[in-house]
C-alpha cells in the first residue's frame, strides 16, 4: 500500500517503467534467494522487506505496461485476465508452498521463487529492456500513423 500510494509516483517520475520491471525483477530474486539461506525469523523479516517492496511496484509498473500494450477496447478484458491469472496464483501458492515446506523444509520456497525469478530477469532484459525508447509510450494499434497510400 505505501510502495503503490506514495513511493510509485516518485519511481515512475524518475525511472523509466521498463527500468523499475528489469530492478524489480532483480530485487524480488535476490530477496527469494535470501529467504532461501535466512538462519532465523528475524533475518526472514528482514529479508521479506524487499520481497513486498518489489512487489508493490512489479505489480503497479506490470499493469500500467499491460495497459500501453492492447488496444483500447481490449483493456478491460486484459486487466480482467490479469488479475484472475493473479487471483489463481494467490489461491495455489500456500498450497504449493506448504508442500514444499513440509517436504523439502524452509529453504526450498526461497530456491524456487528465486530461480523463477532468476528466468524472469532473463526474459526481461532480453524482451523488455531491449524494445527501443518510444515504446514506453504506447505501443497500441490505434495509436500508430496508417502508411501513406
Amino acid at each position: 500500500m505505501l510502495v503503490q500510494g506514495f513511493a510509485i509516483g516518485k519511481l515512475t517520475a524518475r525511472f523509466r517503467e521498463r527500468q523499475l520491471i528489469f530492478s524489480g525483477t532483480i530485487v524480488l530474486a535476490l530477496a527469494l534467494l535470501g529467504w532461501a539461506f535466512a538462519p532465523n525469523v528475524w533475518v526472514l523479516l528482514v529479508v521479506l522487506a524487499p520481497t513486498a517492496l518489489a512487489a508493490g511496484v512489479l505489480n503497479t509498473v506490470l499493469t500500467s505496461q499491460l495497459t500501453k500494450v492492447v488496444r483500447r477496447e481490449e483493456t478491460g478484458g486484459a486487466l480482467g485476465l490479469s488479475a484472475s491469472l493473479q487471483t489463481f496464483a494467490q489461491i495455489v501458492a500456500p498450497g504449493l508452498g506448504g508442500a514444499l515446506l513440509e517436504n523439502a523444509g524452509t529453504w526450498s520456497v526461497g530456491v524456487l521463487g528465486a530461480i523463477i525469478m532468476a528466468g524472469a530477469v532473463f526474459f526481461t532484459q532480453r524482451k523488455v529492456l531491449s524494445q527501443p525508447d518510444d515504446t514506453d509510450v504506447s505501443c497500441r494499434p490505434e495509436d500508430i500513423p496508417a502508411p501513406a497510400a
